[in-house]
């Protein structure tokens, strides 16, 4: 049975859709008041952010400046919607989209009731905000020369006069700070020796408050220094009301006057809430009365309308029906191992079992967890989690696979494989990056990609324009032009021109390298290194075997080997144990020192300069 049922002629209908229209306005006047009163309450805490702890107190007048653009938003939508609903046509668009607004405008009336609740209870975070700012303010109330504080002072001073107020919690708070300057101090006279020297601290402390902390309505001159002392002053008692300074603290003024906007500002968020329920209801029974016509090509026939079709206990029963078998349908069930998936835009796949196969899902998706022996065959612009021994066979460019285990991925520009773990190969990768473990392939990388780090055992296979970070053991076997291999130990890499290898350890070989650059620890080999290339260091045991024109080597130390050196090289520095076998007409070899050996220089070489101990076999 339909709740709050009514019926409707057309005179009833054109009534109602114009009443609606109409509150509509009114909500949208109401939305612009919200969003003036969040805008007034933020600028009225910023003016005394100085005096507050942290930024967190913004929270409630940026919330309420949100909703009361979103308050003009949806009215003025649902306005339009009922002026539109005069008329069949116009209203048959609006028909499609009327649930999801009526939805939204439910989830809407929601956020309003919490955002008046937060009002309400703004009070209980700005005592606690108020009560440290207010206690950190009173100390750099002295601080008129220190940048970031010098207006202290003059805002304390306005606070108190403007709240009638004096300190944090009373004027008693004044008494427990140094709040003049030093350099306002006269440090030889013996008043202000004996107040230094009767605190621990070192402070100049009195029982005395600025001026602004005193009374105007007073008729006696205000009483600001030597406050509790009686014999100080003529006919005073500082227990009675002679008092003549503030006696209520800057804090519970703050509050008060905080907390009643707050208070009022929640009260109007309240009522803007009846009103949202109010066209929200009408809008309901205008859409309901114009669905439910008896004779749709008759305008003028009865129609029902009602708030809910069902009553509210049936109707929560079909909500809670309708979430489990969502939630069932989202579980693949153990047993369906031949499944299969096709996942448009912006859906979510959370869980994968073993055995089941996706086949394509697009752009936006998100595939949370998938277990061991599911299938991906193509992935577009989404993420997936996948686990050991899945496999990923295509993902296009924005893709990110935050994890493969034991499987395979093609991956093209864009895609981030961001961690792939031992026997996982990816085949293809372009203009992406990818971190990959022991006993990992990546076949081959194109220009631009990052691969940040392999370890042993992982072979790249080609790189183009890219850099890797590769450990001991690791193998990259072809890397083309402009690629940089930052880092490289046992293994082998064969480099083109404008290749830039920069560190090879022990055991590692470089067989190829054009244009570029090497630092090669013990016991590597580069066999050939063509013109232009620049090896920068050398060390014990690595052997280079043959250098051509215009190459340049400039630290070769104990132990390395160079075979052969032809026209136009240039060797800048040899250390004691170095041998050099054979040297062409042209070459330069700028410094040897003791013990190094030149087995042949051919004519028109150049060594500039030879220590004590070095051999040169044939000149």
């Amino acid at each position: 049975m339909a709740l709050m049922k009514v019926k409707f002629d057309l005179k009833k209908r054109v009534k109602l859709a114009q009443f609606v229209w109409l509150m509509y306005w009114f909500s949208v006047m109401a939305g612009v008041l919200v969003f003036s009163m969040g805008l007034f309450f933020k600028i009225e805490l910023r003016k005394r952010s100085e005096m507050m702890d942290n930024n967190e107190s913004h929270f409630v007048p940026n919330l309420l400046i949100g909703v009361g653009l979103l308050a003009c938003g949806i009215n003025a939508m649902g306005g339009k919607i009922c002026y539109d609903s005069l008329d069949p046509i116009k209203f048959s668009r609006w028909k499609p989209m009327l649930k999801p607004f009526l939805v939204s405008c439910v989830a809407f009336n929601c956020l309003l009731v919490l955002t008046a609740l937060l009002c309400f209870l703004m009070r209980i975070p700005l005592q606690f905000t108020l009560a440290e700012g207010l206690k950190n303010a009173l100390k750099f109330y002295k601080d008129t020369d220190t940048p970031g504080r010098c207006y202290m002072k003059r805002t304390l001073d306005q606070m108190q006069m403007e709240f009638r107020c004096c300190g944090n919690n009373n004027f008693r708070d004044w008494f427990e700070i140094q709040w003049v300057s030093n350099r306002y101090l006269d440090f030889s006279a013996k008043e202000v020796k004996d107040r230094i020297g009767s605190n621990v601290d070192g402070k100049y402390l009195m029982d005395a408050v600025p001026f602004s902390c005193c009374n105007p309505g007073s008729p006696r001159p205000c009483i600001q220094y030597q406050v509790t002392n009686n014999t100080a002053h003529y006919s005073y008692d500082h227990h009675t009301e002679d008092l003549n300074i503030w006696k209520r603290g800057c804090r519970d003024a703050l509050i008060s006057y905080y907390g009643g906007m707050m208070n009022s500002i929640g009260a109007l968020v309240l009522l803007v809430t009846i009103l949202e329920v109010i066209v929200m209801i009408g809008l309901q029974y205008v859409n309901t009365s114009l669905s439910n016509l008896a004779n749709p090509e008759d305008p003028e026939c009865e129609s029902e309308g009602w708030i809910l079709e069902k009553t509210v206990k049936e109707t929560f029963t079909d909500i809670m029906d309708k979430m489990k078998a969502m939630s069932k349908g989202n579980a693949v069930d153990e047993a369906e191992v031949d499944g299969s998936a096709y996942v448009t835009k912006g859906s979510a796949i959370n869980y994968f079992t073993k055995g089941s196969a996706i086949n394509y899902v697009t752009k936006g998706s998100a595939i949370n967890y998938v277990t061991k022996g599911s299938t991906i065959n193509y992935v577009t612009k989404g993420s997936a989690y996948v686990t050991k021994g899945s496999a990923i066979n295509y993902v296009t460019k924005g893709s990110a696979i935050n994890y493969v285990t034991k499987g395979s991925a093609y991956v093209t520009k864009g895609s981030a494989i961001n961690y792939v773990t031992k026997g996982s190969a990816i085949n293809y990768v372009t203009k992406g990056s990818a971190y990959v473990t022991k006993g990992s392939a990546i076949n081959y990388v194109t220009k631009g990609s990052a691969i940040n780090y392999v370890t042993k055992g992982s072979a790249i296979n080609y790189v183009t324009k890219g850099s890797a970070y590769v450990t001991k053991g690791s193998v990259i076997n072809y890397v083309t032009k402009g690629s940089a291999i930052n880092y490289v130990t046992k293994g082998s890499a064969y480099v083109t021109k404008g290749s830039a290898i920069n560190y090879v350890t022990k055991g590692s070989a470089i067989n190829y390298v054009t244009k570029g650059s090497a630092y090669v620890t013990k016991g590597s080999a580069i066999n050939y290194v063509t013109k232009g290339s620049a090896i920068n260091y050398v060390t014990k045991g690595s052997a280079i075997n043959y250098v051509t024109k215009g190459s340049a080597i400039n630290y070769v130390t104990k132990g390395s080997a160079i075979n052969y050196i032809t026209k136009g090289s240039t060797i800048n520095y040899v250390t004691k144990g170095s041998a050099i076998n054979y040297v062409t007409k042209g070459s330069a070899i700028n410094y040897v020192t003791k013990g190094s050996a030149i087995n042949y220089v051919t004519k028109g070489s150049t060594i500039n300069y030879i220590t004590k101990g070095s051999a040169i076999n044939y000149w």
